[in-house]
């Protein structure tokens, strides 16, 4: 880049958002495809967590 031709730089511009757009999708589709993210979340044997339904039905706590 010659810093005596300012017209050039919409084009450093432009070449800094495709390579920033293309790290992105590249990184979006390693993680899509991997499932690495699915192991993130601990596994402990239960299915209820603080998020979970609570039945209107089931007593709330542990006795």
């Amino acid at each position: 880049l010659d810093p005596e031709n300012p017209q050039a730089m919409p084009e450093l511009y432009w070449t800094i958002f495709v390579f920033g757009v293309s790290v992105g999708a590249v990184v979006f589709v390693l993680a899509l495809f991997t499932r690495k993210w699915e192991k993130l979340a601990p596994d402990d044997g239960e299915d209820e967590h603080p998020g979970a339904v609570l039945d209107a039905n089931e007593p709330v706590g542990k006795p």
